[in-house]
């Protein structure tokens, strides 16, 4: 375990089983993560990019509790969640998420105070007076006024929306965010006014966020460090600077260098220790077909290939 790290995935594997064809009754085993290790530390902004497929979100849902992992087990303050109720209360308090779709992640039948609300009162306090007050310093804090709390989801553009989700992550004071694809669903002329609603939250209040993104400009704007992941294996995790500059698994290369990318979606059926990048791989040779595992190569730099073990 890192000593440094307020959350911890260690060796977690998550499969699904999916209809081979549209109209099959028969399933196939998809491996959506292979042994992931993953932490990040109190107060920093860790990106996990990687194109469709690579696993990147199923992190994301296995780390905010949505899906339960296979096998494998989460740290939260160095406990294990899943070995105690106590502990497991606490991280579902202290671990929240940002949705990809501002649209659908706010019930429409609901004003905003209401679904502020709902956290508030299981967590933080019943008193009406002071859930009113905490609701007006939330909506405050993410750029809006007051009186929005008394709208309805429709009423509001998309940006606005992402920052009223943002809102509601906060409403029972988390110490860790995590944000799925927070902006790519917001017109260009708003992304920045939420990613640096981010970068505030983490400068001002020492939040701990967890970004997943395909954008590689994205990730370079808010994150200290990234893992890149690629069906379902992490395959390069550095210092985000350190991997911009010198990215050394051919897949990062790949992504930092190209504006189209072909997208993959998770289909092996067999999951191998070799590098599930091998057939893509304009490096590939024997060795590549070898176990490979994720090996230090630089101080805090990490990667997965056979021409650096």
């Amino acid at each position: 375990m890192n000593p440094l790290a307020i959350l911890e995935c260690n060796n977690i594997f998550k499969s699904f089983d999916i209809s081979s064809t549209f109209i099959s009754k028969s399933k196939v085993k998809v491996h959506a993560l292979n042994g992931v290790n993953f932490y990040v530390k109190r107060g920093e902004i860790v990106g996990i990019v990687g194109e469709s497929g690579s696993g990147k979100t199923t992190l994301a849902k296995i780390i905010t509790n949505i899906y339960k992992p296979d096998s494998g087990n989460i740290y939260f303050n160095k406990k294990n969640i899943h070995k105690d109720s106590e502990s497991y209360s606490e991280y579902r308090k202290n671990v929240q998420m940002v949705f990809q779709d501002p649209y659908s992640s706010l019930n429409p039948r609901l004003k905003i105070i209401s679904t502020l609300k709902d956290g508030i009162k299981q967590y933080i306090t019943n008193n009406k007076k002071e859930i009113h007050e905490i609701c007006k310093s939330l909506i405050k804090s993410v750029g809006l006024e007051e009186d929005h709390l008394y709208r309805y989801p429709h009423q509001f553009s998309g940006g606005q929306r992402q920052r009223i989700s943002i809102a509601r992550a906060l409403s029972v004071d988390p110490e860790v965010i995590v944000a799925d694809e927070p902006v790519s669903a917001l017109d260009v002329s708003v992304q920045a006014q939420i990613l640096n609603l981010f970068k505030k939250l983490n400068k001002e209040k020492n939040k701990t966020i967890i970004l997943i993104s395909h954008d590689l400009a994205v990730v370079n704007f808010l994150c200290h460090r990234v893992y890149v992941m690629y069906k379902g294996f992490v395959v390069e995790m550095a210092e985000t600077e350190k991997l911009l500059k010198n990215p050394l698994h051919p897949y990062t290369y790949q992504l930092i260098n190209s504006k189209h990318l072909q997208v993959d979606e998770v289909k092996n059926e067999n999951v191998k220790s070799s590098c599930p990048y091998a057939e893509r791989c304009k490096k590939y040779s024997a060795k590549c077909d070898n176990e490979i595992k994720l090996i230090e190569v630089g101080k805090n730099h990490f990667v997965r290939c056979a021409y650096y073990e």
